[in-house]
């Protein structure tokens, strides 16, 4: 006579359920912090190429319109002077303009050579170029300057530049979020006449371009929630987000 069997059902026991579930949520959070990492460095990565771009536009554009630079000194043809200047703070860096006489394309289609000016305003740069009558100073008061020998010729040269920039119709703002510009200039053969205010006695031939930029974009998205502009949270991505770009610009 066959006897039935009886199959014993295996049951997993609540402790058993418990470490399982244990195990479950530390290895998605060994997942999740995995993501949220790749996450993080794709972003970094987006963030770096965005800011290489701008740096890289603005070293282009600086490097051209330095190769096509005009410049006469007094000395050599009086009278007929061409010049170029910077204005640096006491480390180096460029504190508000960097100016000089390039060719360029003027607002009526047409090359020609005119006065061109870079300003660093706000973690703005921004360029102009000078081809119109600016308040009393005709379209090319620059020339005949001789600023290097005449104090007040170069402080007139700097109201012309003041008033340039004040003028917003011939503002281009070239690139956001640059927080330190500095120049070196080899050989470095200028006079300061004014405070801060540099004039070349002849061109330099190199220029080495240090640029410090940080993710404007980024910054931009935590003001637009209600941060403040100097607020932590704002500066620390700014300091996070931040990169230097050098460049030897080669003019004659």
């Amino acid at each position: 006579m066959n006897r039935p069997v009886a199959h014993k059902t295996r049951r997993y026991t609540l402790v058993e359920i418990l470490v399982a579930m244990a195990i479950l949520v530390i290895m998605m959070s060994f997942l999740f912090q995995f993501v949220i990492g790749a996450q993080r460095i794709w972003s970094a990565s987006e963030s770096t190429a965005d800011i290489f771009d701008q740096a890289q536009l603005v070293m282009e554009l600086v490097e051209n319109d330095l190769q096509a630079i005009n410049f006469i000194c007094d000395e050599d043809y009086p009278g007929h002077s061409i010049p170029m200047g910077v204005q640096l703070d006491l480390n180096g860096f460029l504190t508000n303009k960097l100016f000089f006489v390039t060719t360029d394309l003027a607002g009526s289609g047409s090359v020609g050579t005119y006065m061109t000016l870079y300003a660093l305003s706000n973690n703005e740069l921004s360029r102009y170029v000078f081809d119109s009558p600016i308040g009393s100073y005709s379209p090319h008061s620059f020339y005949g300057f001789d600023p290097i020998a005449y104090s007040g010729q170069a402080a007139n040269y700097v109201a012309i530049l003041t008033s340039v920039e004040a003028d917003t119709t011939l503002k281009n703002v070239i690139a956001k979020g640059i927080e330190s510009i500095q120049l070196n200039f080899l050989p470095s053969n200028t006079a300061s006449p004014i405070p801060n205010t540099y004039f070349f006695k002849s061109v330099p031939n190199v220029v080495k371009v240090t640029i410090v930029a940080y993710d404007a974009q980024a910054v931009e998205r935590l003001i637009s929630t209600g941060l403040a502009v100097d607020s932590d949270p704002v500066n620390n991505k700014k300091t996070e987000t931040a990169r230097t770009f050098t460049k030897l610009i080669f003019i004659r």
